[in-house]
């Protein structure tokens, strides 16, 4: 029995070309398609959004309340972006010792007024801060608002004195 050689041979050239020809052609119809779905999804989303926006608010009590809360807080959120939080903490945190920051919350964005609520293990600690504090550049003025002595549980240990200071920025122009 004789062996049948088949020999295809090598393809011509010409049909490579055409088949890479038409895998660009398919590809490029369907990004096309695609951005064509795309773009008319941004249509509809910007129509909703733009009768959602044009439509009169409702004028239930409940939702004017929430509008306004919701309102209240985005500003609250704005202004206290333009405090230099990082100055000042980094300012307290020179001078801090054994003294443990509570709280620290700006008073006002005209006057560069800060209060921070603290705890300090005794009277003379707290004073001994309060001393740092005056000196420290950061700070035009220190006032002590408060303070409470508080006594210890007898499962806890020692007491405390949680104090609350007013302090004026040095660098608020």
């Amino acid at each position: 029995m004789q062996s049948l050689e088949i020999d295809f041979g090598a393809a011509p050239r010409s049909t490579r070309w055409w088949l890479g020809a038409s895998l660009v052609l398919l590809l490029s119809v369907g990004l096309v398609g695609w951005r064509a779905q795309l773009l008319a999804q941004r249509d509809v989303l910007l129509s909703a959004l733009t009768v959602e926006t044009a439509s009169p608010r409702p004028s239930h009590a409940s939702t004017n309340a929430a509008a306004r809360k919701s309102e209240d807080e985005i500003r609250a959120m704005a202004a206290a972006l333009r405090y230099p939080w990082g100055a000042v903490w980094g300012a307290l945190q020179r001078v801090e010792g054994s003294i443990k920051t509570l709280y620290l919350e700006p008073v006002s964005v005209r006057d560069g007024t800060w209060r921070l609520t603290g705890q300090a293990q005794d009277s003379a600690s707290m004073l001994d801060f309060l001393q740092r504090l005056s000196v420290e550049p950061a700070w035009r003025s220190v006032h002590l608002e408060s303070e409470t002595f508080q006594e210890a549980a007898t499962n806890v240990g020692t007491s405390s004195v949680v104090f609350q200071v007013a302090l004026e920025w040095a660098d608020h122009e």
